[in-house]
């Protein structure tokens, strides 16, 4: 399971009456890592990804338990405008078993969309809402052959020589437009070391309206391979790994 952050947030938090933060990292003291801390994630769109969500206030809770309430945005047409609402998509008891004013909960996030998420006491009584982004991370698939609408047929990670000497299909996809004009690929091989020493490197012109993208790579050398893609402002989309046998 990878997750990662779309953007980092380098500031402190002010302590106010009461705070909600989703975050991947935070101390004994309950306080979140600002680098590890955003309202927008990216998560695996096959596993899903587990964040923490984080509430703090400035005096001890005296609750024995709070409630997590996870409700997900849907969007609808009414009249033949769009019309965006929250449901009820899943809810969470929060048991508190020491005295300090803060409480955590791991919770995994398996499907994209817009979430609204509330804390509320034992009365169930809304202490705090917060609304997040959670998006599915880029994809890179491999395959040795296309169909007519140029998707791969099959997805595997391990290769032949002589597959990977006719030359290996590398498919890139995101679930939103790549908005850059070009994507650089970058393939590193393992040593014998087992350091990733750079094989070859290449960049692809595209319409930054696209959502996914292709080439073909010839691998004469049998060994394990390190694919990462990034955007033309140098952001990574994914990194994933392949063997030639």
């Amino acid at each position: 399971m990878i997750l990662c952050c779309s953007t980092f947030c380098f500031f402190t938090f002010p302590l106010t009456a009461q705070q909600l933060f989703l975050t991947a990292k935070y101390d004994h003291n309950g306080i979140p890592d600002p680098k590890f801390t955003s309202n927008e994630w990216k998560i695996d769109a096959i596993e899903g990804s587990f964040l923490y969500i984080l509430f703090r206030q400035d005096k001890e809770i005296k609750d024995p338990k709070l409630y997590l309430f996870v409700d997900k945005q849907i969007i609808t047409e009414k009249d033949g405008e769009i019309v965006t609402s929250f449901e009820e998509y899943d809810n969470k008891k929060i048991y508190i078993h020491k005295k300090r004013n803060w409480a955590a909960i791991q919770y995994t996030f398996s499907q994209a969309g817009v979430y609204k998420l509330s804390i509320a006491g034992a009365d169930k009584k809304t202490l705090i809402s917060k609304e997040i982004k959670i998006r599915y991370k880029s994809k890179i698939l491999f395959s040795n052959d296309l169909n007519e609408q140029k998707y791969p047929v099959s997805h595997q990670k391990i290769f032949t020589l002589e597959e990977g000497k006719k030359g290996i299909h590398i498919f890139i996809k995101d679930e939103i437009p790549f908005d850059s004009e070009s994507l650089k690929v970058v393939i590193e091989k393992q040593s014998q070391e087992g350091e990733y020493l750079k094989y070859t490197e290449e960049i692809f012109f595209i319409d930054k309206q696209l959502r996914f993208s292709f080439f073909e790579q010839i691998f004469e050398l049998k060994g394990k391979y390190k694919i990462s893609v990034f955007k033309d402002n140098e952001e990574i989309l994914a990194v994933v790994f392949l063997q030639v046998v």
